[in-house]
């Protein structure tokens, strides 16, 4: 596994980030404008809606993942985006950061991440990653996104994390 640094999105990490996404060649122009529309609402406003953390390798990002919040739900958290360095593929940045982020959803009493994503073959990688970190299928919606192109929802049950008395 890699020695990657875990921290916080910064204001600089947008182009990075963006050149990531557009670096698989795996997403649609359309996804990458929301993508970055989100990513721009999260450095407006840190931590309100969208919760980014980013991975650093040997100095370079390597890979983010954005979560938050599901609106009108007590305990529920959803994955919106991961995507990592298609350079650092395989070196268990994805790993590292699926872990930072149930830790920050437990740390803040979450129970449940959900995650939608594509069942075309192009994303089977995203999927394997899922699924490694105990993600399992809970809904599929067949032709959801296009014809032929369901939409998959994973879940992951956690639990949250109860401070003991001496760490208040």
């Amino acid at each position: 596994m890699t020695s990657a640094r875990i921290r916080h999105l910064i204001p600089a990490d947008r182009t990075p980030i963006e050149n990531i996404l557009r670096g698989w060649g795996n997403f649609r122009e359309d996804e990458i404008v929301v993508a970055m529309e989100v990513l721009d609402e999260a450095i407006r406003r840190p931590e309100q809606d969208y919760h980014v953390l980013c991975a650093e390798f040997r100095g370079r990002l390597a890979g983010y993942v954005c979560f938050g919040r599901i609106p009108l739900t007590l305990h529920n958290w959803d994955l919106y985006w991961i995507a990592v360095d298609h350079r650092q593929g395989r070196l268990g940045v994805g790993t590292l950061l699926m872990e930072a982020m149930e830790g920050e959803v437990r740390r803040q009493g979450g129970r449940g991440i959900f995650i939608d994503t594509s069942s075309l073959a192009s994303y089977a990688p995203a999927r394997g990653l899922y699924e490694k970190n105990g993600f399992r299928v809970a809904a599929q919606f067949p032709d959801f996104y296009r014809d032929g192109d369901a939409r998959i929802v994973y879940r992951k049950e956690v639990t949250p994390h109860v401070p003991h008395p001496q760490d208040l």
